[in-house]
């Protein structure tokens, strides 16, 4: 649409996400939506996806860099990260006597050291451990992690270990005081361990998104949404990149708060690799208590109060053995959206065969995308075949491949499902279709209810974790803990009725989100522009 005069400030929310990047331009001065767009994420150069959705709106408002005054970045890069265990190697040191505790890193040493609640040395730092420590450490991990006891009152050992750490190895120390400073080791040593992870998955988005945006607006404000409503600047998202995990749910509660201004409301954000459950009251998001749960992992982070799973539209399905449907937390491309793969019906198949993977780079060092490179996409299976690896040193590099955007994967997903029953059309649907009849064969069904199947699994994956949220929010309890397989008890049938609407966000939720909350006795409110909320979400943010 164009506007009979130019406006003179203009803000742009974008929100990359792990399959779209959305754009979201607003007249600031009255808060007027005048252009959105919708183009796939770039994951190779992210700037790529951000252009290109930045040009499809500006066909619609005349974009110059005087008129633009702000720029608000949201991303679930860093959530869909921690929920596919992506990330750099890390390596924990502990210092200081405390129950030992696990990690989602490559190692962790426990060293004696630490201060007391009054600053004092508790006990000498042990500087020989720490140099073996950080000896074995080089070579096999990208970052460290640094925990002392009460460094937060006295961070003197955690600065003698980040020092001895930079004598013998370039790569980057996050320390715990830097990030939390509050009681809680555990808790600090973990917020370290992410922001640590997710250093370089931060470094990569904002060297995708800063070119295109300077370019366009070099004067322009440009902030990342924190995961907890506020922003921070670009340079801290760099340092604290834990703080960013849940910008993109942070986006998802700001959108859902402008369309419910009062009252409670379950914000649900169904994405193509997660989905984000947020909760709203009288018009402002629900915050985190005592710091995030992050993978799984109690963290410092502050943050909405939210869930997220690992299934949205793209999330790779299984059929195990037993002929029942897994899906995600993997994301692949859909059959109907891949590009540059061979038919499905020459690969598709069950276990090893699920996928197609396709290089993207080149490295003649590397035994799987060089053969990859001569021999074209394969599956797992060929490439066993191939390579002469075997299925777990192969799944190991390929991880390390997926962490360097240097290959692609297609396979059967949600999405495709959506094609082959006729309710979806934005891609290929005759792909979709092969590959359906391909599953279907050695799963002894239909295409069409292969693809129900599908359906329905996403849509019970999505309810629970519904309940699930609500009943911790509510009474601090789970839906696994409390009713454990309660969709199967051969005597009684659970029904759950949730007493506040659903608003939807994302352009999948109009697919899986009409029959949760029919099944969950609720309303669903898909509000103007959903499909693109979390972007309108970042640049309405306070």
């Amino acid at each position: 649409m164009h506007t009979a005069l130019e406006p003179t400030s203009l803000g742009i929310g974008i929100d990359t996400g792990g399959t779209y990047t959305d754009v979201a331009i607003v007249d600031l001065s009255t808060d007027t939506v005048l252009s959105t767009a919708k183009r796939p994420t770039t994951h190779h150069d992210l700037s790529i996806g951000i252009t290109q959705a930045l040009d499809h709106a500006a066909r619609h408002v005349p974009l110059t860099g005087n008129a633009i005054k702000r720029i608000a970045l949201s991303t679930t890069l860093a959530t869909n990260a921690i929920v596919e265990g992506q990330g750099a190697d890390v390596g924990l040191l502990v210092i200081g006597r405390v129950k030992h505790f696990s990690s989602p890193v490559l190692g962790i040493r426990f060293i004696k050291g630490g201060h007391t609640i009054t600053g004092e040395e508790a006990e000498p730092i042990d500087l020989e451990t720490v140099v073996e420590t950080i000896e074995d450490f080089r070579g096999h991990v990208q970052a460290y992690a640094v925990c002392a006891a009460m460094s937060f009152v006295n961070p003197a050992h955690e600065e003698v270990v980040r020092k001895a750490i930079s004598l013998y190895d370039p790569r980057p120390v996050f320390c715990s005081h830097e990030i939390s400073t509050r009681a809680g080791m555990e808790e600090r040593a973990q917020t370290a361990v992410i922001n640590a992870r997710l250093l370089p998955l931060m470094k990569t988005f904002l060297a995708g998104v800063q070119p295109p945006l300077k370019a366009l607006a070099p004067e322009a404000d440009m902030r990342v949404l924190r995961g907890d409503g506020g922003f921070m600047s670009l340079h801290d998202a760099e340092q604290h990149a834990a703080d960013t995990v849940s910008s993109g749910p942070a986006a998802t509660a700001c959108f859902g708060a402008s369309a419910c201004p009062t009252g409670m409301a379950a914000i649900v954000d169904v994405g193509g690799t997660t989905t984000d459950i947020t909760l709203i009251r009288d018009g402002s998001p629900i915050l985190q208590k005592d710091g995030s749960l992050i993978g799984g992992w109690h963290t410092h982070v502050q943050s909405v109060d939210m869930s997220t799973i690992g299934a949205g539209g793209d999330s790779r399905v299984r059929i195990t053995p037993d002929k029942d449907i897994s899906l995600g937390p993997e994301r692949v491309v859909p059959l109907s959206l891949a590009e540059g793969f061979p038919a499905p019906d020459t690969w598709i198949g069950p276990g090893t065969r699920a996928v197609c993977i396709r290089a993207i780079k080149t490295d003649a060092g590397d035994p799987i995308l060089s053969w990859l490179n001569a021999y074209g996409p394969a599956t797992l299976e060929a490439l066993i075949c191939g390579t002469g690896l075997g299925e777990i040193p192969l799944s190991s590099r390929l991880d390390t491949l997926r962490h360097r955007q240097a290959v692609v994967e297609t396979g059967f997903t949600p999405t495709d499902a959506l094609h082959v029953l006729g309710r979806l059309d934005m891609g290929n649907t005759d792909r979709a279709a092969n590959g359906a009849a391909s599953i279907a064969a050695y799963s002894h069904t239909t295409p069409e209810g292969l693809s129900e199947q599908i359906i329905y699994t996403i849509e019970v994956m999505i309810e629970d974790a519904i309940i699930d949220h609500l009943m911790r929010y509510g009474f601090n309890a789970s839906l696994n803990r409390s009713f454990p397989g309660y969709r199967n008890h051969p005597l009684l049938g659970v029904q759950f009725d949730v007493k506040i609407p659903l608003i939807g966000i994302g352009a999948a939720s109009a697919h899986f989100l009409p029959a949760v909350a029919e099944r969950l006795g609720t309303e669903l409110r898909l509000p103007d522009h959903y499909a693109v909320g979390n972007a309108l979400g970042a640049i309405r943010a306070k």
